[in-house]
């Protein structure tokens, strides 16, 4: 195995672990959305609420790991900015949308 094979695998290892992070934070949004955010399960000691901040934060990890191996560029503040502004009106207008369509009531 050449490096840059190594590389690869190495990337689609780590982009299983940041896919099985992000399906962690789902189940939570899921959890907070059926018991609420103060909910704590049996066993636990964290509410839904620190439990998703948790599982967000694991995602954040697996892609600061992949930055730090050099497998891809050191995301900035200006690009979460621009992301952020571009994302941020797709889902006004996917709201306003719904809205129009009767799907969600504003109040």
């Amino acid at each position: 195995m050449n490096m840059e094979e190594y590389e690869l695998t190495l990337l689609s290892e780590e982009l299983g672990e940041t896919i099985d992070e992000c399906l962690q934070a789902q189940k939570r949004i899921s959890k907070l959305k059926r018991f609420g955010p103060d909910d704590i399960m049996p066993g636990q000691l964290a509410d839904n609420t620190t439990r998703l901040r948790n599982e967000i934060l694991d995602v954040l990890l697996c892609v600061e790991m992949l930055t730090e191996r050099g497998l891809f560029k050191r995301i900035t503040q200006q690009d979460v900015n621009h992301a952020y502004f571009e994302r941020k009106a797709k889902i006004d207008s996917n709201l306003e949308r719904s809205i129009v369509q009767g799907r969600v009531n504003p109040t």
